[in-house]
This record gives structure tokens, C-alpha cells and sequence, in this order.
């Protein structure tokens, strides 16, 4: 992912934190819409190639506790951490390590409320 991608992550999840409940921030990868995490209220929901529970891969980028998966569909986890960069780093390391993200990618952000 592109250096800015990283900050346009955490200024997502900071402006969630400090807004009201149910702030939501979409996070996808620019031109390509099938490539998406969406945080709200500390948790991370998103798009999942994955055939097998994840619980692995949940420990491996930081922790976690899985609240709903469905194969070939989307992940939803209770983040561990729960600082802005620390979320941020989970995010990013969930595009690139899971979803295949390359270092040219750039995240764009859209943040409302759901």
C-alpha cells in the first residue's frame, strides 16, 4: 500500500473513536470494491477469502475475538487493541497479508453514520 494509506487508515478509525456510536468507516482499495474492511465501534468487518476459521490468522495480526465468519464472504472481529495506530496497523496488515494488497494500492476512506 501506497506510504499515505497507512495515515488515511488512522485518521478513519481516529474520527470513528472520537464521533458518536455507530460511526462507521469503510476502507477499500481504490478501484477495486471487493477488497474492503469497515470499522465501527471496535470491531473490524470485512471481506474474506478465507474457507477455514480464522482464528489463526485473528492471533497473527494482533488478536481478537471472532464474532461472525463466513467463508468466502466476510470476517467480523472484536478487535483486541483498541488505540487508533494499533487498529490502523491491524488493518493494514489484514489488506496486504490476507486480501493480497500491493505496495502501489491506495485506501480510500468514506466515514458515516450507520
Amino acid at each position: 500500500m501506497t506510504p499515505t494509506s497507512f495515515a488515511t487508515i488512522e485518521d478513519a478509525v481516529t474520527r470513528c473513536q472520537q464521533g458518536p456510536v455507530g460511526l462507521c468507516a469503510t476502507l477499500s482499495v481504490e478501484g477495486d470494491d471487493a477488497l474492503w474492511v469497515q470499522y465501527v465501534d471496535g470491531q473490524a468487518n470485512m471481506a474474506s477469502h478465507a474457507t477455514d476459521w480464522p482464528d489463526g490468522l485473528v492471533a497473527s495480526l494482533g488478536g481478537g475475538t471472532i464474532v461472525a465468519f463466513e467463508p468466502r464472504q466476510y470476517l467480523t472481529v472484536d478487535l483486541a487493541v483498541t488505540h487508533a495506530a494499533g487498529i490502523a496497523r491491524w488493518i493494514e496488515a489484514y489488506f496486504t497479508q490476507r486480501l493480497g494488497v500491493g505496495d502501489d494500492a491506495v485506501i480510500v476512506a468514506k466515514v458515516e453514520q450507520i
